[in-house]
C-alpha cells in the first residue's frame, strides 16, 4: 500500500472540514489549509508514487476522492491538480464503465462508486458510462454482491447509492 497517509482518507477529512465549515465559520481556515495540504501531498508524494506503480492499493480511490473534494471546493486554484487526477482516473475506466487499477481490497464496486462521484463532480463525459455500469450490477432488490465471495456489500451499497443519486 501507499506509504504514509492515503489520499482518499485525507480527502474524506477535507470533506469533513468542509461540512464543519458550513456549520461554523471557525472551520473555514482549517478547510482551506487542509485543501492546500492535500494538493501538496498529492503533487509531491502520491502522484510520483502512482506514476511509478499505479497498482498501489487504494490508488484508484486516491484519484477519485481528492478529485471530488477539489471539484466541489468552490475554488479554482486547484485546476491543475484536478486535471492531473482526472486524466489518470479516466484512464482506469474500462469500456463497460468499471473502474479499477487492480486494487480490489474493498470489493470490485467501491472504486467504481467513488470514481463516479468524482467524474460527476467534474462533469466528465465518462460519468454516464460508469453510472450505467453500476446500475447494471444492482439486483432487482437493490443489492450489490461481491462477485468473488457472493456476500452482500453493505458499505459499498451505500457508496454506490450516493454515487448513483448525485447530480
Amino acid at each position: 500500500s501507499i506509504p504514509g497517509l492515503i489520499p482518499w482518507d485525507m480527502a474524506l477529512c477535507v470533506e469533513a472540514y468542509n461540512t464543519m465549515s458550513d456549520l461554523s465559520l471557525e472551520f473555514s481556515a482549517d478547510h482551506d489549509d487542509a485543501l492546500d495540504y492535500l494538493e501538496i501531498y498529492i503533487e509531491d508524494v502520491f502522484l510520483p508514487s502512482y506514476d511509478a506503480d499505479n497498482s498501489l492499493w487504494y490508488a484508484d480511490i486516491s484519484l477519485s476522492m481528492p478529485l471530488y473534494v477539489f471539484a466541489t471546493s468552490g475554488y479554482t486554484d486547484y485546476d491543475f491538480i484536478m486535471e492531473e487526477l482526472q486524466t489518470r482516473l479516466e484512464d482506469l475506466v474500462d469500456t463497460e464503465g468499471f473502474i479499477t487499477n487492480g486494487s480490489d481490497n474493498d470489493g470490485p464496486y467501491q472504486a467504481t462508486a467513488y470514481g463516479l462521484i468524482a467524474l460527476k463532480a467534474v462533469q466528465s463525459s465518462l460519468a454516464q458510462t460508469v453510472q450505467t455500469y453500476l446500475e447494471s450490477q444492482i439486483d432487482e432488490e437493490g443489492k450489490l454482491y461481491n462477485q468473488i465471495t457472493g456476500v452482500e456489500t453493505y458499505e459499498v451499497e451505500g457508496e454506490t447509492l450516493r454515487a448513483l443519486i448525485m447530480e
